[in-house]
């Protein structure tokens, strides 16, 4: 029995290794929502737990994009005068639509150094909603607040907390 729970303990540690490794050093993740909780601004803010509508996310790292425009004919929408080292997408948007796409802000890295922790910009956070992802655990929030404070419960969105896993992906 001893045995039997050592080498389980080995293998975790091996998996949970292998996935920090793997998530530390991609350039590119798929984030999917697994849990989704907000407020209905239509029921008196009762709590509520939204439906979960294969909401994912796409963050990629700035030479990754710039490698899918070089091929595609489409190569003027894209706007080479961003610089941001990291953009993020809904995943139902199209990668080939440069306006699908916002830049994801860092604490300052060494060169060739992956950042601990991305989140959304200004500009991302008004159009995208405010989003934030631990590189080592995966794990990412995303936070949406609806339009309670600006329009009121009669015409706002719900606000919405959504939680969920990145993962390395590769297009």
């Amino acid at each position: 029995m001893k045995r039997l729970v050592g080498v389980s303990a080995l293998m975790m540690t091996a998996f949970l290794a292998s996935t920090w490794a793997d998530s530390t050093m991609a350039e590119q993740w798929r984030c999917v929502v697994e849990k989704k909780v907000g407020a209905k601004l239509r029921m008196d803010l009762k709590p509520t737990e939204f439906y979960l509508n294969d909401e994912e996310f796409r963050i990629l790292d700035r030479p990754s994009i710039v490698k899918q425009y070089e091929t595609d004919p489409r190569e003027s929408f894209w706007d080479f005068e961003k610089t941001a080292t990291y953009y993020v997408r809904k995943a139902s948007a199209d990668p080939r639509e440069a306006w699908s796409w916002y830049a994801l802000d860092h604490s300052d890295t060494k060169e060739g150094e992956t950042p601990k922790s991305l989140w959304t910009d200004d500009e991302a956070t008004l159009f995208l909603g405010n989003l934030k992802m631990d590189v080592a655990s995966g794990r990412f929030q995303h936070t949406v607040l609806g339009g309670y404070v600006h329009r009121g419960p009669a015409e706002g969105d719900d606000p919405a907390f959504a939680f969920g896993t990145c993962r390395p992906y590769y297009d």
